[in-house]
């Protein structure tokens, strides 16, 4: 792929990351002489006519979006067997890489990265978007510190395929609400409930929930009735500040049933 014009627009120039369903490369578009990323899918989507209107519909309504922690897309089509999006390009990691290079974070560096995350799903939900998949590979911290969301729609859309079993959990299970493990379904409140499940790892340096296997994960997900309670001393010793505001607000995104939580995720 490296080295390939596509779309005959777009010079593929180094592969950034790759993904379960795709791979994502540093590109240039050379109409607009202007640096991009380029999310390429899966060979195996590219036959699949539900999967191409939906990877469409999503990326359009996606790129109506404008918000600061929102990934811009600027483009989508296909060129072969290859269907991609075209997207800003962040220059610096995601949060995963932060996490694992530093742990947990301060309250203050936590809340840094959770406002712009919280306000770009706002914005998303009054459009009628979900994301669906919240979690810290697809939150994105540029090298000035701007922090974006990444892939929106990108689960519904590979939901749509005819390539896709129907009993696969689409997601990834830490940060699954009940309701997309037990049922598939979700909404902007199942955003909130992984919102807050992030939040908790980026105070604590661990999920909630932890497990063998995915499966294992999802099955504690679904059988808690109850508020996430954010146990022990490692939370409560990082400050005051955590123990009087971050802990109800991170037991109130992660409350089941649905009811309990915000229908939508507010910055403030």
């Amino acid at each position: 792929m490296v080295g390939k014009l596509l779309d005959r627009r777009y010079l593929i120039e180094a592969r950034i990351a790759r993904g379960g369903m795709s791979t994502v490369y540093r590109a240039t578009d050379q109409r607009l002489d202007r640096p991009v990323a380029v999310k390429v899918m899966d060979h195996q989507f590219a036959a699949d006519p539900q999967f191409l209107a939906r990877f469409e519909f999503e990326a359009r309504s996606v790129a109506r979006l404008n918000h600061p922690g929102l990934v811009a897309v600027y483009d989508q089509g296909q060129d072969g067997d290859d269907v991609f999006l075209v997207m800003e390009l962040v220059e610096g990691g995601t949060l995963r890489e932060l996490l694992r290079e530093r742990g947990p974070m301060p309250p203050h560096a936590a809340a840094a990265v959770a406002v712009p995350v919280l306000g770009a799903l706002a914005v998303a939900h009054r459009a009628g978007l979900v994301h669906r998949d919240v979690k810290p590979e697809n939150i994105l911290v540029s090298r000035h510190g701007e922090v974006k969301i990444a892939d929106f729609g990108l689960v519904r859309a590979v939901a749509a395929a005819n390539t896709t079993s129907r009993s696969v959990i689409l997601g990834t299970a830490a940060y699954l609400s009940p309701e997309q493990v037990t049922t598939g379904n979700a909404d902007a409140r199942s955003d909130v409930y992984s919102s807050g499940v992030l939040m908790f790892e980026m105070l604590t340096g661990r999920t909630p929930f932890t497990g063998d296997t995915s499966l294992s994960v999802a099955t504690s997900v679904s059988r808690r009735t109850y508020l996430i309670r954010v146990r022990g001393s490692t939370v409560s010793r990082r400050s005051s500040t955590l123990s009087s505001v971050a802990r109800p607000n991170v037991n109130r995104a992660n409350g089941t049933p649905t009811p309990v939580r915000w229908p939508t995720p507010s910055p403030t």
